[in-house]
């Protein structure tokens, strides 16, 4: 299958979403690329291939009326993080405040931030509830083990290809 072929099929479901058509078209433009191969059943599984630097993004949907932004899977981070100027974004009735937080970062130094949980939180097409996150202005858009422990999930490399496989636990 073609990515294109692949997109259009991820377009051809918003039908079983009437809600989230803006989503949806978020998503297969951030797509666009970087499937390597969408199972028959899309929304069990899917195989998106490395960006350059080795590492792999999921279009993450936050709330009401916001594109798609790029979360780095990160199974080194705790909790999803994001910056602040995203976080604010997220409509009231979706998030609950619950303090903050001093967490270690890759480079050995250690950074304040404030925590939530998202009522809703949707990575492609898999909606998640009570996400934990924590959020600064300085914080990257990590997807962490608060959203990863759903999941299962493979790398694979072949050659220059590095591809991972995202699997909703059942």
């Amino acid at each position: 299958m073609t990515n294109m072929a692949a997109l259009s099929l991820v377009n051809s479901h918003m039908f079983r979403f009437p809600n989230m058509k803006n989503y949806l078209k978020g998503t297969v433009q951030f797509l666009e690329g970087r499937i390597v191969k969408l199972p028959s059943d899309p929304f069990k599984s899917l195989i998106l291939k490395s960006l350059v630097n080795g590492h792999f993004e999921l279009p993450v949907f936050l709330g009401s009326g916001q594109e798609v932004i790029p979360f780095l899977f990160d199974t080194g981070a705790s909790f999803v993080t994001m910056p602040a100027s995203e976080y604010y974004k997220i409509p009231k009735s979706n998030k609950r405040e619950t303090g903050t937080s001093v967490v270690s970062i890759a480079d050995g130094s250690n950074i304040s931030l404030s925590t939530a949980i998202l009522k809703e939180f949707a990575i492609g097409p898999w909606k998640l509830s009570n996400v934990k996150v924590g959020y600064c202005e300085s914080c990257e858009p990590l997807l962490g083990m608060s959203a990863i422990r759903n999941f299962r999930y493979d790398y694979n490399s072949k050659g220059e290809l590095h591809t991972l496989t995202i699997r909703a636990k059942q």
